[in-house]
């Protein structure tokens, strides 16, 4: 019988030495990062609908993504009289690179870098900008897939 701890995620840690980590990045793990490049940052929740993943799983895989410094977040933090923001994830110049040289997407349709200002203050306009992004992703799980979504998830059944 296989426990809980003993099941492999889709993105896990194995240790070669005391100081190196190796992360492997799977298909769907790498069609997250592509929407987190091209809608600049996503959710926790965002990330699982678009990777077809439990949410469980895409909070680990991107709490490892953000831990090998190839994504960086904000929010998460509490507001007087409305609770915590919600946590957003984004690619860092080094999450990008893995995914331009790992992904198999073409260049052109990765687009470039875009750099994530978190300097500045959670606005109102922010849960509008998730909200829309929760649109956008509905709209992509209802119409047919894309064909990059197709070719990922040939490969994960």
């Amino acid at each position: 019988m296989q426990s809980a701890t003993d099941e492999t995620p889709a993105i896990h840690r194995r240790k070669t030495t005391p100081t190196r980590t190796v992360l492997t990045l799977t298909d769907r793990a790498t069609l997250g990062l592509f929407f987190i490049q091209r809608y600049r940052f996503l959710t926790i929740d965002q990330f699982a609908r678009v990777a077809d993943l439990n949410r469980n799983t895409a909070s680990n895989q991107l709490r490892l993504l953000e831990l090998g410094g190839f994504l960086g977040h904000f929010g998460n933090t509490g507001r007087t009289g409305h609770g915590k923001t919600p946590k957003a994830y984004f690619l860092t110049r080094k999450g990008w690179e893995l995914l331009l040289r790992e992904g198999d997407i073409p260049a052109e349709l990765l687009g470039s870098h875009k750099e994530i200002k978190v300097e500045s203050r959670w606005s109102p306009q922010m849960y509008h900008r998730l909200r829309t992004v929760d649109l956008i992703v509905a709209a992509r799980e209802y119409k047919q897939p894309s064909a990059i979504t197709t070719r990922f998830r040939a490969h994960n059944p």
